[in-house]
C-alpha cells in the first residue's frame, strides 16, 4: 500500500512539472525564493518542491508522530507524506493563498490519507502567535523564510506547541552561513536533547 501511495504522489508531481499555468504575482513573505514574481506551477514543482528523499525522511518521522505541523506548504508534496505517515494528521501553514488553491486542487488526485491534514492560509507568525488550532504536535517541519534569525524565531515559537520528546526538522540549514548559524543556535537550546544533520536537513530532538 505504501508503494502505491508513493507512486500516486510522485505521479502528481510529474504532472505538475508539466503544468505551465501562470500563477498571480507571487507574494514573497520571507527570504529564500528562487523565483521572480511571475512564475508557473511547473517552476515550483521542478525547482522548489521538496524532493522525494526528503519526503521519505519526513514520512519516517511522521510514522512516529500523532500530530504534525508544517510551516511552508509549497505545492503540498511534503504535506502529503507527512499526512500519510502521521496517525492523526495535523496542520500545514502557507501564506500564499494562490499556491494553497493549487494544493487543494492537486490533492484531490491523491489518496484520502494523503489529504488528512488541515491548511491555514496565513503567515507563520500569525499562526504561531495566536496558536490557531490545537497544540501538542509531535513533529514540526520548518521550510519557510530562509534566514538564520527567522529560523531561530520560528523554532522558539514552536516550542510551546510541541510535546515532550517531539522532533523539529529544519530544511535548508546550509542554504547560507547565516542559516547554518541559526540552525546551530537552535541546537544549543536548553530544551534540545540531541540533533543530527542529514545533508541540508537539520533534525532536532527535544527533551
Amino acid at each position: 500500500m505504501l508503494i502505491k501511495h508513493i507512486w500516486r504522489i510522485e505521479r502528481e508531481r510529474r504532472r505538475l512539472k508539466h503544468d505551465n499555468t501562470p500563477l498571480p504575482d507571487r507574494k514573497i513573505f520571507g527570504a529564500g525564493s528562487k523565483f521572480e514574481k511571475r512564475i508557473t506551477v511547473s517552476d515550483i514543482a521542478t525547482n522548489s518542491s521538496t524532493p522525494l528523499w526528503k519526503c521519505l525522511i519526513l514520512y519516517y518521522f511522521a510514522k512516529r508522530a500523532n500530530r504534525v505541523l508544517e510551516l511552508g506548504t509549497g505545492l503540498g508534496f511534503s504535506t502529503a507524506y507527512l499526512a500519510l505517515g502521521s496517525k492523526n494528521g495535523g496542520w500545514s501553514i502557507e501564506a500564499d493563498v494562490d499556491i494553497l488553491r493549487k494544493v487543494w486542487e492537486s490533492h484531490n488526485h491523491l489518496p484520502a490519507k494523503c489529504r488528512d491534514i488541515h491548511h491555514a492560509g496565513e503567515t507563520f507568525d500569525k499562526f504561531l502567535d495566536t496558536k490557531y488550532g490545537p497544540s501538542n504536535f509531535n513533529l514540526a517541519y520548518i521550510d519557510g523564510d530562509h534566514t538564520g534569525d527567522a529560523l531561530v524565531k520560528y523554532f522558539t515559537k514552536l516550542l510551546p506547541l510541541m510535546t515532550p520528546k517531539a522532533v523539529i526538522i529544519c530544511d535548508d540549514v546550509i542554504w547560507s552561513e547565516d542559516m547554518h548559524r541559526g540552525y546551530l543556535k537552535c541546537c544549543t537550546g536548553k530544551t534540545v536533547k540531541r540533533h543530527l544533520r542529514i545533508h541540508d536537513f537539520g533534525v532536532i530532538w527535544l527533551k
